[in-house]
């Protein structure tokens, strides 16, 4: 984590000298330790002058791999990795307190990749059912750049070819036509407050 935080305040500030208006997050963490283990002691250890760079703060708040329960389950998973399912609602506050014991409780958060692949137990209609849940939450606690993956299905079909918003052919998916309409209903809305959610 020191030596990332070097290397993206460096990045970063010669990105902005570059282009002023661009937008440097600190990318994209991954919340469980199934594969990267410490994600949240990584950001806590970053060096001060990375956070202090930082236009953003980016993660992708995936379930277990593969994702197959939706973003408010909280129940244990079958990995046995000693760790339970985290709700997406938690994912953000914890994400929100490192960030504030590193001074920067304003930092905006991005979701830079999520999904469920209609694969296994979870069929397509579940997908599109909780991808929408999933960015409604998140706005609903201020995070509003939502980036899925992927765009297209792809043969032979196993859990990692099932994240698509489309078919091969182009046709929208469930989930294709639900992130669209989502879209195309929250056009030009703005977020007034975060909301306080019950546990």
């Amino acid at each position: 984590p020191i030596a990332y935080g070097r290397l993206f305040a460096q990045a970063a500030e010669a990105i902005h000298a570059a282009d002023p208006t661009a937008q440097v997050s600190i990318g994209g963490t991954f919340f469980h330790d199934q594969f990267i283990i410490g994600g949240l002691e990584f950001l806590a250890n970053m060096e001060p002058e990375a956070w202090a760079s930082a236009d953003a703060l980016a993660f992708h708040p995936y379930t277990f791999y593969p994702p197959s329960v939706p973003p408010e389950y909280a129940g244990s998973s079958d990995v046995s990795l000693g760790t339970g399912e985290v709700p997406l609602i938690e994912m953000i506050a914890k994400l929100r307190a490192v960030a504030a014991d590193a001074g920067r409780a304003d930092i905006p958060l991005l979701v830079t990749e999520f999904g469920w692949p209609s694969w296994g137990e979870v069929d397509m209609l579940e997908q599109a059912d909780w991808a929408e849940r999933s960015v409604l939450l998140g706005l609903s606690q201020g995070v509003s750049t939502w980036c899925g993956y992927t765009i297209f299905n792809r043969e032979p079909g196993g859990a990692e070819d099932r994240f698509g918003m489309a078919e091969p052919s182009g046709t929208l998916t469930p989930y294709g036509e639900r992130m669209r309409d989502l879209a195309e209903h929250l056009a030009g809305v703005e977020a007034a407050a975060i909301l306080d959610l019950p546990e």
